[in-house]
């Protein structure tokens, strides 16, 4: 039996080359993924703003695990609920996560669904608009162990 030794780490600024040490880690990406947050309904006296959220991912080559979307509000949101989801909230930005079954390689994952927010005051729930949304995707390895 051989006497185990230490991998050791050289880094050298000069070079261009290296190698990438996070081996395993799931990557994300963003371009894959479109996003809209559409205002559609208000029930002021329930301080409720409903939004449509419709999310495509357009048979792009690889699989999709999980979508995450966060949408900021101009208002701060007391509470969150998502049809298709789990929804987070901190203040005025709701971060919705979505798994998804991710067990067909290049289909499209769309969603078009509910999202509905809970306001302070019936004010709010009328003036509240999305300031920005955007959409993640977190990817997961094919069979053939590519991305």
């Amino acid at each position: 039996m051989k006497n185990y030794e230490s991998p050791v780490v050289l880094q050298f600024e000069d070079l261009a080359e290296g190698v990438y040490a996070a081996s395993g880690s799931v990557e994300k990406e963003d371009e894959c993924w479109t996003v809209t947050v559409k205002k559609e309904q208000v029930i002021a006296h329930e301080c409720i703003a409903k939004f449509r959220v419709i999310a495509n991912h357009p048979g792009t080559v690889h699989i999709s695990t999980k979508s995450t979307v966060t949408v900021v509000f101009s208002k701060n949101v007391e509470s969150a609920y998502f049809d298709a989801g789990t929804t987070t909230v901190n203040g005025s930005t709701v971060i919705i996560e979505r798994e998804s079954h991710a067990n067909a390689y290049g289909v499209a994952d769309n969603y078009n669904s509910n999202l509905e927010i809970h306001l302070s005051s019936s004010e709010d729930a009328q003036e509240v608009d999305v300031v920005s949304s955007m959409i993640t995707c977190t990817k997961a390895p094919n069979v053939q162990g590519g991305f």
